[in-house]
């Protein structure tokens, strides 16, 4: 039996896009738990039984197709997760070495973004191209990803403390 959709969810939605913009995204997004929060450093964020959007932030630097991109490259996260199970997303995230967790998060990133673009075009019948972001050596991003493990493995040792420590980045949900 599926969950029931967040309604809430798509209350905001239906207040901040168009029905036209996200009527197509309903039989994806169904059964899944999507909570419109907002979020420290982030404008979603997939966990293994939910996904964050802060619909408000990417809507106030960005327009409706950027919120279904990102609801999309979320999607690509959280259905990755579920595939692959949560023995897999807990050695990525707590035991891999530094090295090892950067290259795997820049794939899941460039996976999540071409999957949402490909999905996105398919949905809407469009041609939408993303900018795909550099993450070569040096590069902000690829820094920021090494900035997060050091974090992780300064603060967290096991799954209760990744749960804890996934909440600070949530800064209020709105229901």
């Amino acid at each position: 039996m599926k969950k029931l959709l967040n309604k809430s969810f798509t209350d905001h939605l239906s207040q901040s896009c168009s029905y036209k913009t996200y009527e197509p995204l309903l039989p994806l997004i169904e059964g899944i738990n999507f909570i419109n929060a907002s979020l420290l450093h982030a404008n979603g964020l997939a966990t293994i039984d939910k996904i964050y959007i802060d619909i408000d932030k990417i809507l106030r630097s960005y327009d409706e197709r950027k919120l279904i991109h990102i609801i999309l490259h979320e999607l690509a996260h959280y259905y990755r997760i579920q595939r692959k199970g949560k023995e897999w997303y807990y050695n990525y995230v707590l035991h891999t070495d530094k090295n090892e967790y950067v290259e795997q998060t820049i794939f899941e990133e460039n996976f999540a973004d071409r999957w949402a673009t490909l999905k996105y075009n398919e949905l809407y019948n469009d041609n939408l191209s993303v900018e795909y972001r550099d993450f070569s050596d040096g590069m902000f991003l690829r820094t920021m990803i090494e900035g997060t493990y050091n974090h992780l493995r300064g603060n967290v040792e096991n799954e209760i403390e990744l749960e804890e420590a996934t909440k600070r980045y949530i800064l209020d949900v709105r229901q």
